[in-house]
Formats: C-alpha cells, sequence, structure tokens
C-alpha cells in the first residue's frame, strides 16, 4: 500500500522507532478499474445491476455502500440477476415511513396553541399514508375518505362552519354534523354503507392514538406509553406488516419503547420540545440489520465492513466527495483547535483510515467498478481522484481515464388502452356536475380522467 511518504502513520511510526519505512519493492498485479458516473440512485444500482450481469462468480463479489440508505433501491434492482445476497450493512431508520409519522407527530404538538392545533401540521399527521389507510372499517377506504373530507373542509374546498380554519380543537371536529355529513355523500355514491357514529368512531380513534395521547407526554414514561398506543394501532390496522422491513422497523420502535420507558430517568419530567427532540435524535441514529449468511453470494457491505476481506470483484457506489470518506466536523465536547494543539487530529487520522481501506480492498481484487453520481451538487471523491490522477501521470496524457455514463433506453409504446362504458359509468357521468379542472382533464387525457373521477 505504499511507504511512509503516503501515509502519515507509517512516517510517525518511522520516527519513533528510528527507521525509514520502505514499500515491499514488488510490483502487484493492479486490478482492471472501471469508472462509471451516474445522474441519481437508481441509475447507479442500474449500473450495478448490469456489472452484475457479466460477473461469474458471486460468490467473490462485494458491492459497497457509502451510503445505507441505498439498501433498498439496491436490493430491488439487483434481485433479478443473483440468487444469493448477503447484507451486512445497516437500513437507518429514518429513512422509513415511520419516522415521517412521528416526526409529522412531534410537528403538530409544537405548533399548536392551547388545545387548537395548527391546521397545516394536523393534517400533514392524518394524511400520511400509514395513517389514512388504516384499516378502522370493513372497507379499506372508509378511513380515506374521511380523511380527505377532513382534509378538504380545512382547506376551504368544502364549505362548512369550518372551512378554512388555521387553527382547529379535535372536539370541534368530532362533534361537527357536517365533516360526516361530507364523507356519507360520498361513500353511498361509492356503494360504502357506514353508519355516522362510525365514522365519528374513526375519528375520534385518530385523534386518541394520534393527538391525545402525546399531548400527556411530560416525561419518557408516558412518551413510551404514546409510542406504544401509536404502534400498536399502525401494526394491528395498516398493511404495515405485509413488508418484511417495516416489521423489522416497528420491532426496533418497540424496544426503543421498553427502552424509555423503564429507563432510570424515565419519570424525569422535560419540556415537550426536549422530550421530543431527544427521541428525534434517538431514532435518527438507529439502524435495521439484516439477517443472511456471509458464506455465499454477493456480499452488500460497507466501507468498514470490507476490513481484512479479499473479493475479486468489488463494486462501490457513491464515491463522492462528503460520502467518501464521510467526515464529522462537528465536535461536541473538545473544540477542534484544542485537539489539534494536544496533537489530537481526528478528522485527517479517520481519513487517512478510510483511504487505507478503500486502497486496500481495490488493490487485492482484479475487477473494481466505481460508481458515482455526477451532478452539481456533488463531485466525485478525492480518493477517486487520486486514481484517476495516477493513470493519467502513468499514460502522460490528461485523456487517459474514460467514464462512462448511465443511459436508459426508453420504448415508447403507441398502443392506446381503451375502458368501456357501463351503463352505471353513464349514469354516474349524467349527474356529474363538471368543474372547470374535470373537463380540462378530460380533454387532456380521457384515461386520466377516468382514474381520477
Amino acid at each position: 500500500q505504499g511507504d511512509q511518504n503516503q501515509w502519515s502513520v507509517l512516517e510517525k511510526l518511522g520516527k519513533d522507532l528510528g527507521a525509514v519505512l520502505h514499500a515491499d519493492s514488488r510490483q502487484a498485479e493492479e486490478p482492471g478499474i472501471t469508472i462509471q458516473a451516474g445522474f441519481d440512485t437508481h441509475s447507479q444500482v442500474g449500473l450495478v445491476r448490469e456489472a452484475l450481469a457479466t460477473v461469474k462468480d458471486h460468490d467473490k463479489t462485494v458491492v459497497v455502500l457509502s451510503d445505507s440508505g441505498v439498501v433498498i433501491p439496491l436490493l430491488s434492482e439487483i434481485s433479478s440477476c443473483i440468487d444469493d445476497c448477503n447484507v451486512s450493512i445497516g437500513y437507518p431508520l429514518a429513512r422509513s415511513s415511520l419516522y415521517t409519522l412521528f416526526q409529522a407527530i412531534f410537528k403538530a404538538q409544537m405548533s399548536k396553541k392551547g388545545n387548537a392545533y395548527y391546521s397545516p401540521d394536523y393534517l400533514r399527521v392524518v394524511t400520511h399514508p400509514l395513517v389514512k389507510n388504516l384499516l378502522c372499517s370493513d372497507d379499506a377506504s372508509v378511513t380515506r375518505i374521511l380523511v380527505h373530507k377532513v382534509e378538504e373542509i380545512l382547506l376551504g374546498m368544502e364549505r362548512t362552519e369550518l372551512s378554512g380554519s388555521l387553527f382547529i380543537e379535535l372536539s370541534e371536529l368530532e362533534s361537527s354534523r357536517e365533516v360526516f355529513d361530507c364523507a356519507s355523500i360520498l361513500m353511498k355514491k361509492m356503494d360504502v354503507e357506514v353508519r355516522r357514529q362510525e365514522l365519528k368512531g374513526i375519528l375520534v380513534l385518530l385523534h386518541e392514538v394520534l393527538f391525545s395521547s402525546w399531548e400527556k407526554a411530560v416525561d419518557f414514561k408516558g412518551l413510551a406509553f404514546a409510542l406504544g398506543r401509536t404502534l400498536d394501532v399502525v401494526t394491528e390496522k395498516s398493511n404495515v406488516a405485509r413488508y418484511p422491513l417495516n416489521t423489522r422497523l416497528a420491532d426496533k420502535l418497540y424496544e426503543i419503547r421498553d427502552e424509555l420507558g423503564s429507563s432510570s430517568f424515565s419519570r424525569e419530567r422535560f419540556s415537550s420540545e426536549d422530550l421530543f427532540r431527544i427521541f428525534e435524535n434517538k431514532l435518527a441514529t438507529e439502524k435495521i440489520s439484516f439477517s443472511g449468511s456471509p458464506l455465499k453470494g454477493v456480499q452488500v457491505l460497507g466501507l468498514f465492513e470490507t476490513r481484512s476481506l479479499n473479493f475479486d470483484t468489488v463494486i462501490m457506489m457513491d464515491v463522492n466527495e462528503s460520502v467518501l470518506p464521510n467526515l464529522t466536523i462537528y465536535e461536541p465536547l473538545i473544540p477542534r483547535e484544542i485537539m489539534i494543539g494536544l496533537g489530537l487530529n481526528r478528522l485527517e487520522k479517520e481519513e487517512e483510515i478510510q483511504r487505507y481501506l478503500f486502497r486496500r480492498l481495490i488493490a487485492s481484487a482484479k475487477d473494481v467498478r466505481l460508481i458515482y453520481k455526477q451532478c452539481d451538487e456533488r463531485e466525485k471523491s478525492r480518493f477517486l481522484e487520486e486514481i484517476v490522477w495516477e493513470k493519467q501521470r502513468q499514460a502522460g496524457s490528461l485523456d487517459a481515464v474514460s467514464i462512462a455514463g448511465a443511459r436508459f433506453s426508453v420504448k415508447v409504446t403507441t398502443e392506446k388502452q381503451r375502458i368501456a362504458k357501463t351503463p352505471e359509468m353513464i349514469a354516474y357521468l349524467r349527474k356529474r356536475r363538471y368543474s372547470a379542472s374535470s373537463v380540462n382533464t378530460y380533454l387532456a387525457c380521457p384515461m386520466r380522467f377516468y382514474f381520477q373521477y
């Protein structure tokens, strides 16, 4: 990997030992390195899929992810071309729909005045996909219709006494007959029979689980109760259980609930803002681990998981600056200037560790594909630029390295879809009152009119 002129650790070690540390004079066989540029995450995983399709031995292949958030798009894309796969990199809980739901709940609690909730933040909670699709009745569409009617009323699209309210109390919505009448009228058109009392019960349940229980959270014991109450309803009445990853995410949240509820400080009172911020920071750092066998199939690893492992084929995504190396400049306890004064240059050491892991991994391989995101916001990683410069210097030309860009082949189908009108559809169209936007939709695309209306 070089000598003390290339690694500060070896230079310091040489001084301490009074020796000069040289690299091995024997030249190792250089791997074949291919550099490719994608324009977004999905184009990058497309390049990975194409690369894996040409690899003969998947058991000696690794896909290295600098950003753990791309695990799901990657697995969705490469599942068609591989048989076995082992994922040893955690998936961030912050990328889940459950996390965004709790973020919306916290924001609604922070922006309310007295007992009244700020309408946009209230709607952000109840229109969340996990909430509006809850199976609170025999028909899955009931909750969704009710929620969207509440949304239309608060936005002023439906004229009622609550229309356009900037702040709204939960009791006002629960006691409003017009809310349930508007929802009932639409449900009858869809042949869904639901009593007004049942609709009210659904809205009361949503308010209790998503708002009232969180109002009572003044310590971590109360927070754990509200968290468990919300999780119970979401896991029992939503389609979360259909997706294995969501089940793992819910299990992790239940673990956090138990941890907070049984902690030694669970009865210490906090302000709502501090309570939610601590909890949100806790969620933001959690990762969900995958299960698999490290003995066969393609290995999907983070950079640090590749330590001391060798592979014939190395495919690395997001080889971009700020992602590789991934350095945290913020020092919460000791200012950076003091650290440097004490001889503790953490950032440079961290960069050197990541650079070593990167260089060691690709040096041990036969075929290396480095893929980066080409955009205005991110540059190529300094590690990648170093490799490009070395090849340009060896060849004596700036054109020594060619970078292939991602391309999608698009086939346009000219076949028109047709949906025959049934007598029921014609009767509906005759009775319907048409708005200008619905007429424009039909003129622009009849198929879209059919699906929308």
